[in-house]
């Protein structure tokens, strides 16, 4: 049973380091305001102007509300991914998925080297949400195992009672 808990632990620890290296990545970009600013070097029509400044608006709200889960740039860190949490990453998603679409809809427009600077910044942010993916799934597994353990060790003690 030991080793069960010590893979647990391994596993958990390789997403919540990837989480923490590319959230802090993230966050100082967007600090930076570097990636806003390559994103508007495009010919960006006033929607999708709109829908870039709501969508950093958005990142803002959501580090002020968790400004607490920030330690030297980390978002996320174990214990503190709760529904609530979660439920704001998925609304971050959506912002974020409508700038991409934004990028995507002006790529012509960028020189290369802006090009090159948006698909990091694009696979910093999906490396980020396989990391949070898989965060969670590892999250739910361990509690699933964690429930087997309690049944079990339930069973054991009521053998024990009969004996």
């Amino acid at each position: 049973m030991r080793y069960i808990l010590i893979v647990l632990l391994l596993t958990g620890c390789a997403s919540t380091a990837r989480i923490t290296l590319e959230s802090a990545y993230i966050d100082t970009m967007i600090k930076s305001g570097a990636p806003k600013e390559a994103i508007k070097t495009g010919s960006l029509t006033d929607t999708q102007l709109t829908i870039l400044t709501h969508a950093f608006n958005k990142y803002d709200q959501f580090r002020t509300k968790w400004k607490a889960n920030f330690k030297t740039g980390m978002l996320l860190y174990p214990g503190t991914l709760d529904d609530q949490l979660l439920a704001d990453y998925q609304e971050l998603k959506k912002e974020y998925q409508s700038v991409k679409r934004v990028v995507i809809a002006n790529w012509g427009d960028y020189d290369a080297v802006t090009r090159m600077q948006l698909a990091e910044y694009m696979r910093h942010a999906e490396s980020l949400d396989a990391a949070v993916i898989e965060f969670m799934a590892d999250k739910n597994r361990d509690q699933a195992i964690s429930h087997v353990l309690e049944i079990f060790a339930t069973v054991l003690q009521i053998g024990l009672t009969l004996k």
